[in-house]
């Protein structure tokens, strides 16, 4: 058997509420531009549903940086 990693490998793909964490935006807008606006690339594996890493970036990016300050309710 072999030795365990010392460091976590980065993921690829990331289920719906873990790309909602990763990004701290509510599950519901992820979901929409998943299902709603297909906006966010998804895929399903075997019953899950995973969304890559490269497609949350790029939706990010696409965002204006007042949207994002008011989604996440913080002040600064």
């Amino acid at each position: 058997m072999g030795r365990a990693r010392v460091s976590k490998l980065f993921p690829v793909a990331v289920s719906i509420s873990m790309a909602a964490e990763l990004t701290k935006l509510p599950v519901r807008l992820v979901r929409e531009a998943i299902y709603k606006t297909g906006e966010l690339e998804a895929r399903i594996v075997g019953n899950r549903v995973r969304i890559p890493v490269e497609s949350i970036v790029a939706w990010l990016r696409t965002f204006p940086r007042a949207t994002l300050h008011r989604l996440k309710g913080s002040r600064k």
